[in-house]
């Protein structure tokens, strides 16, 4: 069959639609639809003027394309260049802001597949996208999806496509994103973020992730360098525990049906090097010097959370094993100018909740957080227990065990004194 059209010309059409069993109604207005020539080979310009409306939840969207095509009827194969498209949301109160696109495409009919090289000013998916759970058809605020509702991949499976993808500003999931690079490869239901690149908070990010829609999997590698970790915890788990800036490094895998099974399900391994950091909700030299002033009380002070306290370190470093949805730590090292900090514990993600053992040493005691006061603790290595939700923990000081310590210390050393004299004289004769 040979194709062969001058041309096509639309203005001032529209297409109503109105579902009387769900009081829903839409409407696509097309102002302007215009191509040139339509035949085998031969280029021509194409540009579009759109309007869509609906009810629920309430849209009023407006398109503008234009760009250059090619039709090749023999490879069934259509391509796009010069592309440039916008999308805006018109509504009354919408905020989601303008989607601008520029690249090529195309489209290969047989079999069905879509080669890419796109960039985008400014993505909003916690705007753009429905949270998990939720259909086209339902009005829902910005939102992660509640942590019980079903995620779908089922429309992942169909995917065909490869390409690049670069996006000037990104919201996802409540991280903001700047300079994002993707390389974007999807077949079989699986889809392939190779290289992921992104400048986020003061530092960068590069690693790769992978999603199977066949067995509802995740997994991501990443290295974050330079980051500011805690505006980073703040909008991504809403948790205001550390401060700081360093490098993260990710190396994680999870599945299940909705977010709460994938946070149980969550495995692999994580590291943290932070410098000028800050433990947020508690000022552990303080917490010490109440277990000094308080001491022979039964039991030791427990103490909550408070956002005016923290807690700062010259260095932290940590690294932990995750195992079903559980982040255990062995090796936590902290200095400041007052206090040196071990530590090891379990960090529960699906519960949200922590049962961390730290031990803290005091070795200054001229300055720092409450420095002055701690002189008695010089040498003393007191256990604080942090146990509770991650975002409100409590803080326990037992100053009871820490003595006992001490006094078991002072009985070696003094054995260990008696033994070396014993031998020095044993030697004199």
């Amino acid at each position: 069959m040979r194709l062969d059209i001058a041309g096509i010309e639309l203005r001032s059409s529209a297409i109503s639609w109105h579902d009387e069993t769900s009081g829903n109604r839409f409407k696509a207005t097309v102002a302007e639809f215009k191509t040139g020539r339509i035949a085998s080979g031969v280029p021509g310009k194409l540009s579009l003027s759109a309007r869509l409306e609906a009810t629920q939840p309430k849209a009023d969207i407006q398109i503008k394309l234009s760009g250059d095509y090619r039709l090749d009827l023999e490879k069934q194969s259509f391509a796009l260049s010069e592309l440039e498209l916008k999308i805006s949301d018109s509504a009354p109160g919408s905020k989601a802001p303008p989607i601008s696109l520029q690249g090529n495409a195309e489209l290969d009919s047989s079999p069905q597949a879509i080669r890419f090289n796109l960039s985008v000013d400014q993505l909003d998916l916690d705007r753009t996208l429905p949270p998990p759970g939720k259909s086209a058809t339902t009005s829902a605020a910005p939102s992660a999806g509640r942590p019980g509702e079903p995620i779908d991949l089922s429309p992942l499976k169909g995917l065909n496509l490869k390409g690049g993808l670069k996006i000037d500003r990104m919201i996802a999931s409540n991280v903001k994103m700047e300079k994002v690079n993707l390389g974007v490869q999807a077949a079989g239901g699986r889809v392939e973020l190779e290289p992921l690149s992104a400048s986020l908070y003061q530092g960068n990010l590069t690693g790769s992730a992978s999603v199977n829609a066949n067995t509802n999997r995740f997994s991501m590698t990443a290295k974050l360098g330079g980051v500011a970790i805690g505006p980073l915890l703040r909008d991504a788990l809403n948790n205001n525990l550390l401060e700081g800036r360093g490098d993260v490094a990710l190396d994680v895998q999870t599945g299940g049906a909705s977010v709460s099974a994938m946070k149980k399900t969550l495995s692999g391994t994580a590291r943290l090097a932070l410098r000028d950091s800050g433990l947020k909700g508690v000022n552990l030299g303080e917490l010490l010097r109440k277990a000094k002033s308080l001491r022979g009380s039964n039991p030791p002070p427990e103490q909550g959370a408070s956002a005016a306290e923290r807690t700062d370190f010259t260095e932290l470093q940590a690294s932990f094993v995750i195992r079903n949805g559980v982040a255990h730590n062995e090796d936590l090292s902290a200095k400041s100018p007052l206090l040196r900090l071990a530590g090891s514990g379990d960090i529960d993600i699906g519960a949200n909740s922590i049962d961390y053992l730290v031990k803290a040493s005091v070795v200054a005691s001229s300055s720092g957080q409450g420095g002055k006061e701690l002189g008695e603790l010089r040498g003393v290595t007191v256990p604080v227990k942090i146990t509770g939700p991650l975002d409100a923990p409590r803080f326990r000081a037992d100053l009871g065990a820490a003595a006992g310590d001490a006094v078991k210390q002072r009985a070696e050393e003094k054995l260990k004194e008696r033994v070396q004299d014993r031998l020095k004289g044993l030697l004199r004769r």
